[in-house]
């Protein structure tokens, strides 16, 4: 326990200098700073600005429901999205749920998180309340921001309610080497001929994760094993080209960011775009995106079958073999592809 409490001081002592000097710094940079998951951060503060939570989670999710309007962030390694609005129609099966509000719209797997904590933040003016799920190695899956609008009497009875009796300022991330890296690539030309036999015989775009677990494939890999049939390799540029391009048109677009913990969406169009290196952003008024479109390695159009014509997306990817965001144009089950979209889709650059 002295070593435990040893380990805790230092640390402390570690971020209340980073922070010192360097004021601003967002919660994320200061963890990969000094070598720490970002829920470490976070446990520093158990007993005094933040309540570790503990489940079932879709009963506090559900609870979101009734604080008003938020901010519903999600990220992964290199692309944020954010989205002011309301929670609402939360509903769960099993560990998948979704969030279908005004302007929020969610994907959630919790068989992927690991904690979450309610967070009052008092080195800031006025004091900002949120919500932070973390998954197992300690990397932020969710963050719900409260505003000016937001019922913050019930953000503290969430937290009351929810608090988990353990609320030791200490946590123990799995190690990432630890942690499963999930699916492949093609294995045999077996396998790659079930993959194209697969694909063809999509008919709903729903369908595509399931033939990947039943693969065993990763994401990237089944992309770029199908190109020339199924998809196209281009400029590693392409998401702010399109983006871009929406902007001119005025077109809806859908975009899909998230992790392994849960999937954010924007449905709508885009305004104000803004460069600021490495970062490339959407900033509307209740919609942001950041990209760090330095960091892609590669982007495809990819076309999928289903039942009422092809269904054409760009996707990017970076060191991983989950897609860093996903672009869609707005359509219905039943409708066939907007023409515009397909246009944009042959437009963009290939690779060179």
């Amino acid at each position: 326990m002295e070593s435990k409490l040893e380990s805790t001081q230092e640390l402390r002592r570690r971020v209340d200098q980073h922070r010192q000097a360097h004021p601003k710094a967002r919660q994320r940079d200061v963890a990969l700073t000094l070598g720490v998951a970002e829920e470490q951060l976070v446990a520093l503060d158990c007993g005094a600005g933040a309540t570790r939570l503990r489940g079932p989670w879709p009963e506090w999710v559900a609870a979101l429901e009734g604080l008003g309007r938020l901010t519903a962030l999600t990220r992964n390694e290199h692309c944020v999205i954010e989205h002011r609005g309301l929670y609402r129609r939360t509903s769960f099966h099993g560990t998948v749920g979704q969030v279908l509000g005004d302007g929020v719209d969610l994907r959630l797997f919790t068989r992927n998180w690991g904690s979450a904590y309610a967070v009052l933040d008092r080195s800031v003016r006025p004091e900002r309340r949120s919500l932070q799920v973390f998954d197992r190695e300690g990397n932020a899956v969710h963050k719900v921001f409260l505003d000016e609008w937001s019922d913050a009497i019930g953000f503290g009875h969430l937290a009351q309610d929810f608090a988990d009796p353990n609320q030791d300022p200490t946590c123990s991330p799995l190690d990432p080497r630890e942690a499963s890296r999930g699916a492949g690539s093609v294995r045999s030309e077996e396998h790659l001929s079930r993959l194209f036999d697969r694909w063809a015989g999509l008919r709903d775009p729903h369908e595509f994760t399931a033939m990947l677990c039943d693969l065993e494939l990763g994401r990237r890999a089944a992309v770029r094993a199908v190109e020339g049939v199924h998809s196209r390799p281009v400029l590693r540029t392409a998401a702010s080209y399109l983006l871009r391009r929406v902007t001119e048109l005025g077109q809806v677009v859908m975009v899909f960011v998230g992790n392994p913990g849960a999937i954010q969406i924007h449905t709508g169009t885009v305004q104000r775009l803004a460069e600021t290196p490495p970062w490339f952003n959407v900033l509307d008024p209740e919609f942001n995106l950041h990209l760090r479109e330095s960091a892609i390695e590669e982007a495809w159009v990819v076309e999928k079958p289903t039942h009422h014509g092809g269904v054409t997306s760009l996707e990017i990817y970076a060191d991983a073999e989950d897609a860093v965001a996903l672009f869609f144009s707005k359509r219905g089950d039943r409708d066939p592809e907007a023409t515009w979209w397909r246009e944009l889709m042959v437009e963009i650059p290939g690779a060179r």
